[in-house]
């Protein structure tokens, strides 16, 4: 296990709000998303999503294993980040999809966007 998911599961420990950090590995970015992701939070972990997308050559990985929660401010955060990634040619996958957050994508008609990746 990375330095950086130990970071993220006790900062998800101590009931921090959703938070991100990003580990580039050859062309793949990846970011850890762990916490609630919502109204409160979201505009940081924007802020940091946008920054890991600078780096972005060619695939981006959004793990949301730490995720605790997310409301539709959340399912809006990564549905723009699918389409920037569309538009700017990268592929974006996520992974480690929480029940309940993929119960959210599916209730708003999005869960194929978020399994299938947007490729270039």
């Amino acid at each position: 296990m990375s330095l950086m998911r130990l970071l993220l599961d006790q900062m998800q420990r101590d009931g921090l709000p959703a938070t991100g950090a990003a580990a580039t590995a050859g062309e793949t970015v990846t970011l850890f998303v762990c916490g609630e992701v919502d109204l409160a939070s979201a505009p940081a972990l924007e802020q940091t999503l946008r920054n890991a997308e600078r780096e972005v050559t060619s695939e981006m990985v959004v793990d949301l294993s730490g995720v605790t929660f997310m409301d539709s401010t959340g399912l809006h955060l990564l549905l723009d980040a699918r389409d920037r990634a569309s538009h700017r040619g990268y592929r974006l996958r996520y992974r480690n999809i929480p029940a309940q957050a993929e119960r959210l994508f599916e209730i708003a008609g999005s869960i194929d966007r978020f399994l299938s990746p947007a490729a270039a």
